[in-house]
């Protein structure tokens, strides 16, 4: 019995950390959707943010993670999945795709942002005649260090840090890299309150709380203390 109490309290601990760390990139990309989109590869500049929540005629509610109406017009849909993605992950991210473009008659392009550490992700699935894909970006595939290299070299040299600079070290604990979790989330915290930073104590704020999530999920009792 004590087995079965332990296994259902560290499932829900994960589960727990899992729906963190999905709060975590939707902060992310609400607050720097403009930044996010071409550090990770995807092409086209946002217009508007787009509604997530639709509800069909016969009362289910499709909920998508976040929603850009691009310049062009197009909308890009973005999901985060910190797993491997299945098969029924595509059908249901078909399924947004299918309905957004009938109701707001749109062409619809979905990209997956992966924390996972599995290699080779699912981006493709087969139903019938029709191919459905999806754009896959892995973090994992990104180096924490060196992004904390250029953030350092830059302000050695006394050069003046934008947002758009400073986004991907919110992505730093998410990445593959040598730099201790607590390490990362440390020094991010400190370039976060560095006199080169041209940011406001609102934006500031708001970037802190992203990292200070994502030390909640990675590190013990002991090291949140030194954060």
């Amino acid at each position: 019995m004590g087995g079965t109490y332990l296994r259902e309290q560290e499932s829900a601990g994960a589960s727990g950390f899992s729906q963190l760390e999905d709060k975590v990139m939707k902060t992310a990309a609400q607050f720097f959707g403009e930044d996010l989109l071409p550090y990770a590869g995807v092409k086209g500049r946002i217009a508007r943010v787009a509604p997530t929540e639709h509800v069909h005629l016969e009362m289910r509610r499709l909920e998508e993670d976040f929603n850009f109406i691009m310049k062009d017009g197009s909308w890009r849909h973005l999901e985060f999945e910190s797993d491997r993605i299945r098969e029924k992950d595509l059908r249901r991210f078909r399924e947004y795709e299918a309905y957004i473009g009938l109701t707001y008659d749109v062409p619809v392009a979905t990209t997956v942002i992966c924390t996972s550490r599995v290699k080779i992700l699912k981006k493709e699935l087969v139903n019938g005649m029709n191919v459905y894909r999806v754009e896959v970006v892995r973090l994992r595939d990104r180096n924490a260090d060196k992004v904390f290299e250029k953030l350092r070299r830059k302000i050695n040299r006394g050069k003046i840090l934008r947002r758009h600079d400073v986004f991907p070290l919110l992505l730093t604990p998410l990445m593959s890299g040598k730099m201790e979790m607590s390490q990362r989330i440390y020094q991010g915290m400190e370039i976060l309150q560095c006199e080169e930073l041209k940011a406001g104590d609102e934006d500031r704020k708001r970037m802190q709380s992203v990292l200070y999530a994502l030390a909640v999920k990675f590190l013990d009792r002991d090291e949140l203390k030194m954060i």
